[in-house]
């Protein structure tokens, strides 16, 4: 029998993905009638606090990621709010303890399950958690309100993606209720709708799969980044700034502008010309309200540099992402380019990276988890 796929799918930015990553860690979270996590947790209050276990380094676990998704087993029911509760408690503690605060790491949750939250609040009230919900759509706000919290008012970048099965189990709730495949889908839009959450500027949208495959290579196509980041030292100030990209496929374009301080620790690059590429200038996180100017972004008054992005970069010609894969940069002095030696492909690092997965190991997986199991291989593969 052939399963349908809910897959609410933010468009997913990574900078530079795959090249020179400073770090790439996952946990996992397997959810049936409790948890099964891949790190240490505490309960009650400050738990935040105290140590937990290191989380998973993707670029060099020697298979402790496998080895902890092949511990995941199956039992009864689905505490999938509990789990995600317990994810952001983690996420906070990793943005707290592990990267300190690090503006540029970009947070992520992947989130597979074939059924609807049935045992949350016990599972919660037993370990002290949530004690002041009651039941389920109550539980379900809390996770809304947590995931729009988690960040603070900081610039890190969180997008959930959630991934529902409709397996057996679901088909039969459609078949016991007499609904249309429409009213269904729409009924399990509604149910999922607190995970649509992407602190980025694309709104969820839900698309339809038929097998584990086919959102492998959905994601795989969004995980081409659409933002790009680029670093500019301070020094260059009132100087005239020219980026050279190349993309795999040997196609050339420039980024140009003109760097000025307008702050204690803020900067633009204005003027900005760009040569064989397109941006999206309306943008207000990046661009300021002139459209011809870049706000820097990740600002620290120390800092020998500022950064700068541009959203959503692509080919003049093919309206394709542009994906630099070498940079080159230059300043003018006087009348004349000098190349920037110092600036690499090397020294311009990917953003930290951490995914926390959750994935569902309610009985009515049975097969499909190993389908699951394999198709989040494939995910952290893209990662780093």
């Amino acid at each position: 029998m052939k399963h349908t796929i809910y897959l609410l799918l933010p468009l997913l930015a990574f900078t530079s993905c795959k090249v020179h990553q400073s770090m790439a860690k996952a946990d996992l979270i397997g959810f049936s009638s409790d948890i099964q996590p891949s790190f240490t947790i505490r309960e009650g209050g400050f738990k935040n606090l105290y140590p937990q276990t290191e989380p998973i380094d993707l670029l060099n676990s020697n298979n402790a990621f496998d080895k902890q998704l092949e511990m995941i087993a199956t039992d009864d029911n689905t505490a999938l709010y509990y789990a995600t509760d317990i994810a952001l408690d983690r996420m906070r503690y990793i943005r707290r303890k592990v990267v300190q605060y690090d503006p540029q790491t970009l947070y992520y949750i992947f989130l597979i399950s074939d059924g609807l939250d049935n045992a949350s609040v016990k599972v919660a009230h037993n370990h002290r958690q949530a004690v002041f919900v009651n039941n389920a759509d109550n539980y379900q706000k809390r996770i809304a309100r947590r995931l729009r919290s988690v960040m603070g008012l900081s610039h890190n970048h969180l997008t959930v993606y959630p991934m529902v099965l409709k397996g057996e189990d679901l088909q039969q709730v459609q078949r016991n209720n007499q609904m249309t495949d429409e009213e269904f889908d729409n009924y399990l839009r509604e149910q999922f709708s607190c995970f649509r959450y992407s602190t980025r500027k694309f709104v969820p949208e839900v698309n339809i799969h038929t097998s584990f495959n086919d959102i492998y290579d959905q994601l795989e196509d969004e995980f081409l980044h659409s933002e790009y980041t680029f670093r500019v030292a301070k020094d260059y100030v009132n100087k005239q700034i020219r980026m050279t990209v190349t993309n795999k496929n040997g196609e050339t374009a420039q980024i140009i502008g003109t760097l000025k301080r307008t702050g204690l620790s803020s900067y633009t690059l204005e003027d900005i010309q760009l040569n064989g590429l397109t941006a999206d200038l309306s943008d207000s996180r990046y661009v300021s309200s002139n459209k011809a100017a870049l706000k820097s972004q990740y600002n620290a008054f120390r800092a020998e540099n500022v950064f700068f992005v541009l959203p959503d970069l692509r080919s003049n010609e093919t309206n394709t992402l542009f994906q630099p894969e070498t940079t080159t940069q230059e300043y003018k002095n006087g009348a004349v380019w000098q190349q920037n030696t110092e600036y690499t492909k090397e020294s311009s690092t990917n953003p930290n990276t951490y995914c926390i997965f959750l994935i569902d190991a309610s009985k009515s997986m049975g097969k499909d988890l190993e389908d699951a199991k394999g198709c989040v291989r494939k995910i952290t593969n893209m990662i780093h």
